[in-house]
Protein backbone atom coordinates (compact mmCIF):
# COMPACT_ATOMS: atom_id res chain seq x y z
CA UNK A 1 0.00 0.00 0.00
CA UNK A 2 2.79 2.46 0.85
CA UNK A 3 4.52 1.68 -2.44
CA UNK A 4 1.33 2.58 -4.31
CA UNK A 5 1.00 5.77 -2.32
CA UNK A 6 4.60 6.70 -3.08
CA UNK A 7 4.18 5.89 -6.77
CA UNK A 8 1.05 8.01 -7.01
CA UNK A 9 3.03 11.07 -5.93
CA UNK A 10 6.06 10.49 -8.12
CA UNK A 11 6.79 10.91 -11.78
CA UNK A 12 9.94 9.29 -13.15
CA UNK A 13 11.32 8.88 -9.64
CA UNK A 14 10.84 12.51 -8.61
CA UNK A 15 8.48 13.37 -5.80
CA UNK A 16 5.71 15.84 -6.58
CA UNK A 17 4.73 18.40 -3.98
CA UNK A 18 1.87 20.69 -4.79
CA UNK A 19 2.84 24.29 -4.28
CA UNK A 20 0.56 27.26 -3.98
CA UNK A 21 1.11 30.97 -4.32
CA UNK A 22 1.09 33.13 -1.22
CA UNK A 23 1.09 36.83 -2.03
CA UNK A 24 2.20 39.10 0.80
CA UNK A 25 1.55 42.82 0.78
CA UNK A 26 3.44 44.49 3.56
CA UNK A 27 4.85 47.72 4.82
CA UNK A 28 8.63 47.49 4.87
CA UNK A 29 8.69 49.86 7.88
CA UNK A 30 6.46 47.63 10.00
CA UNK A 31 8.11 45.35 12.54
CA UNK A 32 5.06 43.07 12.58
CA UNK A 33 5.25 42.66 8.80
CA UNK A 34 8.92 41.73 8.97
CA UNK A 35 8.38 39.24 11.80
CA UNK A 36 5.52 37.47 10.05
CA UNK A 37 7.32 37.48 6.71
CA UNK A 38 10.34 35.89 8.42
CA UNK A 39 8.04 33.28 9.97
CA UNK A 40 6.61 32.38 6.56
CA UNK A 41 10.06 32.26 4.99
CA UNK A 42 11.47 30.00 7.71
CA UNK A 43 8.48 27.64 7.46
CA UNK A 44 8.81 27.56 3.69
CA UNK A 45 12.58 26.89 3.81
CA UNK A 46 11.92 23.76 5.86
CA UNK A 47 8.89 22.52 3.94
CA UNK A 48 8.89 24.30 0.56
CA UNK A 49 5.12 24.06 0.27
CA UNK A 50 4.31 27.42 -1.27
CA UNK A 51 5.78 30.12 -3.47
CA UNK A 52 5.96 33.40 -1.58
CA UNK A 53 5.42 36.48 -3.74
CA UNK A 54 6.58 39.60 -1.90
CA UNK A 55 4.87 42.90 -2.76
CA UNK A 56 6.46 45.34 -0.34
CA UNK A 57 4.96 48.83 -0.18
CA UNK A 58 2.55 48.17 -3.05
CA UNK A 59 -1.17 48.72 -3.26
CA UNK A 60 -3.48 45.77 -3.83
CA UNK A 61 -3.81 44.85 -7.50
CA UNK A 62 -7.24 44.56 -9.04
CA UNK A 63 -6.76 40.85 -9.77
CA UNK A 64 -5.84 40.15 -6.13
CA UNK A 65 -8.79 42.25 -4.97
CA UNK A 66 -11.18 40.35 -7.24
CA UNK A 67 -9.85 37.04 -5.96
CA UNK A 68 -10.41 38.13 -2.36
CA UNK A 69 -13.95 39.35 -3.00
CA UNK A 70 -15.07 36.52 -5.28
CA UNK A 71 -13.25 33.53 -3.77
CA UNK A 72 -12.27 34.04 -0.13
CA UNK A 73 -15.06 35.86 1.68
CA UNK A 74 -17.30 32.80 2.06
CA UNK A 75 -14.50 30.40 3.08
CA UNK A 76 -13.77 31.59 6.62
CA UNK A 77 -15.42 34.29 8.78
CA UNK A 78 -12.08 35.94 9.55
CA UNK A 79 -11.64 36.74 5.87
CA UNK A 80 -14.50 39.25 6.09
CA UNK A 81 -13.13 40.89 9.22
CA UNK A 82 -9.68 41.20 7.64
CA UNK A 83 -11.17 43.08 4.69
CA UNK A 84 -13.03 45.39 7.07
CA UNK A 85 -9.80 46.03 8.96
CA UNK A 86 -8.11 47.05 5.71
CA UNK A 87 -10.76 49.67 4.98
CA UNK A 88 -10.98 51.16 8.45
CA UNK A 89 -7.85 52.13 10.28
CA UNK A 90 -7.54 51.43 14.01
CA UNK A 91 -8.65 54.95 14.85
CA UNK A 92 -11.94 54.47 12.99
CA UNK A 93 -13.32 51.42 14.85
CA UNK A 94 -16.43 53.32 16.01
CA UNK A 95 -17.03 54.51 12.48
CA UNK A 96 -16.85 50.87 11.37
CA UNK A 97 -19.59 49.90 13.82
CA UNK A 98 -21.85 52.76 12.76
CA UNK A 99 -21.39 52.24 9.03
CA UNK A 100 -24.24 50.63 7.13
CA UNK A 101 -22.78 51.00 3.65
CA UNK A 102 -19.98 48.49 4.15
CA UNK A 103 -21.20 46.14 1.42
CA UNK A 104 -20.77 48.80 -1.25
CA UNK A 105 -17.47 49.91 0.24
CA UNK A 106 -16.00 46.42 0.35
CA UNK A 107 -17.05 45.42 -3.16
CA UNK A 108 -15.67 48.55 -4.83
CA UNK A 109 -12.03 48.26 -5.96
CA UNK A 110 -11.67 52.06 -6.05
CA UNK A 111 -11.65 52.04 -2.23
CA UNK A 112 -8.61 49.73 -2.27
CA UNK A 113 -6.85 51.09 -5.34
CA UNK A 114 -4.40 53.33 -3.49
CA UNK A 115 -4.43 51.43 -0.22
CA UNK A 116 -1.07 50.07 0.88
CA UNK A 117 -1.90 47.54 3.58
CA UNK A 118 0.24 47.25 6.67
CA UNK A 119 0.08 43.48 6.18
CA UNK A 120 -2.06 41.26 3.96
CA UNK A 121 -1.33 37.70 2.92
CA UNK A 122 -3.38 36.00 0.21
CA UNK A 123 -3.32 32.20 0.00
CA UNK A 124 -4.51 31.29 -3.48
CA UNK A 125 -4.46 27.54 -2.85
CA UNK A 126 -6.72 27.55 0.22
CA UNK A 127 -8.66 30.75 -0.50
CA UNK A 128 -7.64 32.40 2.75
CA UNK A 129 -6.31 35.81 3.70
CA UNK A 130 -4.33 36.82 6.77
CA UNK A 131 -3.14 39.95 8.52
CA UNK A 132 -2.00 38.78 11.96
CA UNK A 133 -0.34 35.91 13.82
CA UNK A 134 -3.53 33.85 14.27
CA UNK A 135 -4.67 34.06 10.66
CA UNK A 136 -1.15 33.29 9.40
CA UNK A 137 -1.08 30.22 11.63
CA UNK A 138 -4.35 29.14 10.00
CA UNK A 139 -2.76 29.41 6.57
CA UNK A 140 0.44 27.61 7.61
CA UNK A 141 -1.57 24.78 9.17
CA UNK A 142 -2.95 23.99 5.72
CA UNK A 143 0.59 23.31 4.52
CA UNK A 144 1.61 20.80 7.16
CA UNK A 145 2.21 17.27 5.92
CA UNK A 146 -1.11 15.86 7.13
CA UNK A 147 -3.02 18.31 4.98
CA UNK A 148 -1.18 17.61 1.75
CA UNK A 149 -1.58 13.91 1.05
CA UNK A 150 -2.93 13.38 -2.43
CA UNK A 151 -4.70 10.05 -2.52
CA UNK A 152 -6.62 10.65 -5.74
CA UNK A 153 -4.51 8.16 -7.72
CA UNK A 154 -4.27 5.61 -4.93
CA UNK A 155 -6.18 2.33 -5.17
CA UNK A 156 -7.40 2.71 -1.59
CA UNK A 157 -9.14 5.94 -2.55
CA UNK A 158 -11.51 4.17 -4.93
CA UNK A 159 -14.58 4.68 -2.78
CA UNK A 160 -14.05 8.42 -2.30
CA UNK A 161 -16.68 10.55 -4.00
CA UNK A 162 -14.79 12.43 -6.71
CA UNK A 163 -17.66 14.76 -7.63
CA UNK A 164 -16.32 18.25 -6.95
CA UNK A 165 -19.81 19.52 -6.03
CA UNK A 166 -19.79 17.26 -2.96
CA UNK A 167 -16.39 18.39 -1.67
CA UNK A 168 -16.35 20.69 1.36
CA UNK A 169 -13.43 23.05 1.92
CA UNK A 170 -11.86 22.36 5.36
CA UNK A 171 -12.16 25.98 6.44
CA UNK A 172 -15.87 26.02 5.61
CA UNK A 173 -16.21 22.93 7.80
CA UNK A 174 -14.38 24.79 10.58
CA UNK A 175 -16.74 27.74 10.11
CA UNK A 176 -19.77 25.42 10.39
CA UNK A 177 -18.42 23.98 13.62
CA UNK A 178 -18.24 27.48 15.09
CA UNK A 179 -22.00 27.90 14.85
Amino acid sequence: MFKNLFKSNTISGKSIIKTSNLVIYHNSNSLLSHNLLNKLNSFNEKNCRFKLIDKANQSITESDFNFIINETLMIHPDNKSIILQLIHENNNKIKLLKSFDLHDTIHNYQNFKNLIPNLLIIDYGNKLIANDQVSIDRIVSNYTSCGLQNLSNNASAGNINKDIKNVLHPNIAEYCELY
